[in-house]
């Protein structure tokens, strides 16, 4: 669980983190400084719509290079500063509104076609339960707003859609993240200010701030909405009807399980497993130890609004990566999942050896004659 753990934690800190910062400073760059406002409209509506389908980026660097983008092309075209950032409000908006969609009406509802799909997500347990009763409600209830805006944005939208809750209920829930989706995007348009004086610096701070304490604040009442829906209405959680499918699938699955869990136990693991799992659990704990206390000597820091051919980066992107410490730390976690994969594969062929073994003896035993005549 360590393992996975940390190589959740790499993907979304490393990859969905610092990777999108420096793709929307790349592409502000190049692209769309060059370009009228409405132009540069479309083209951050499609490049944000493409970064939420990714399942691991954040919502809030697009919310805010959509204040720095159009922020600078607004306020060339429309003469107002004011001006250019409500147009950035609404492209963000209208983009997150749009993301959400397609994430529930085409990635989610086709994945909830697939048993396995379902059974990967507990679609039967008792949260996902509540999840679905709090969704259910109808209008603009406390606790679906708190999901909606506070749960992590491809997600929540494609479990609603493999869960086939209405779209129009839910899209209706999503609307109050109009708020924090304006302070983020405001936060980006002041940061881009930042040259014309330190007011807009600290104006950026305190946006950038807000918008943090937003996000936050609806997450934390996220979790609570659930625990609450959780432990006050048992009776509508037992009277969501029970998915049959993925009860036999988890029902066939049992066996295995038991089997693998069996087979990968510390006490059954022979020298070489031991070594290998401690080995990639090490590279992995020292890997995120340093992606987490020591980041500045891994990477180099990028914001959304600077030019990516400035120093650090000097036109390369591949220089966020700082040398030895940031390429020595990838190269751990690489190793570490490398020395996972090998012993999940080693743990599920000897699962499937005995399981393979099992079933011929029980058909043996089913073929036997029994001597009667």
């Amino acid at each position: 669980k360590a393992i996975v753990i940390g190589c959740v934690y790499f993907i979304v800190q490393v990859g969905g983190g610092r990777a999108t910062v420096v793709f929307l400073a790349w592409i502000n760059t190049q692209v769309l400084a060059k370009f009228v406002v409405w132009t540069t409209s479309f083209f951050v509506f499609a490049i944000g719509l493409m970064l939420f389908l990714i399942p691991v980026v954040p919502g809030i660097p697009i919310y805010i290079t959509c204040g720095i983008m159009l922020g600078h092309s607004g306020e060339k075209d429309f003469g107002s500063f004011v001006v250019a950032m409500v147009w950035a409000v609404f492209i963000a908006f209208t983009t997150k509104i749009c993301a959400c969609a397609i994430q529930q009406k085409i990635i989610g509802e086709y994945m909830g076609k697939y048993i396995m799909v379902r059974a990967f997500i507990k679609i039967n347990s008792q949260f996902m339960r509540a999840f679905r009763v709090i969704l259910q409600r109808n209008g603009l209830d406390r606790d679906k707003v708190m999901i909606l805006i506070g749960g992590p944005d491809w997600p929540t939208s494609v479990f609603i859609g493999i869960m086939k809750l209405p779209l129009g209920g839910i899209l209706l829930g999503t609307t109050p993240i109009l708020l924090p989706v304006a302070l983020a995007t405001v936060a980006g348009g002041c940061m881009l200010k930042r040259g014309s004086g330190n007011v807009w610096t600290s104006v950026a701070t305190l946006f950038l701030t807000l918008t943090a304490g937003a996000f936050t604040l609806c997450f934390l009442g996220a979790l609570l909405a659930v625990e609450r829906a959780s432990n006050e209405e048992k009776d509508k959680l037992d009277q969501v009807p029970t998915d049959m499918e993925v009860k036999m699938f988890d029902d066939d699955g049992e066996e295995r399980r038991k089997l693998f869990l069996e087979v990968s136990s510390w006490s059954k693991l022979n020298v070489s497993g031991k070594v290998t799992l401690v080995s990639s659990w090490f590279l992995m704990y020292t890997s995120c130890l340093l992606y987490a206390l020591f980041s500045d000597r891994c990477f180099e820091s990028v914001e959304l609004n600077q030019d990516y051919r400035d120093p650090p980066l000097n036109g390369d992107v591949m220089n966020v990566v700082k040398k030895w410490t940031g390429w020595i730390a990838l190269a751990m976690t690489a190793v570490s999942l490398i020395l996972y994969q090998g012993f999940e594969t080693w743990a599920s062929r000897i699962v499937a050896q005995r399981m393979g073994r099992s079933a011929a003896t029980t058909e043996e035993i089913e073929t036997e004659p029994t001597g009667e005549v």
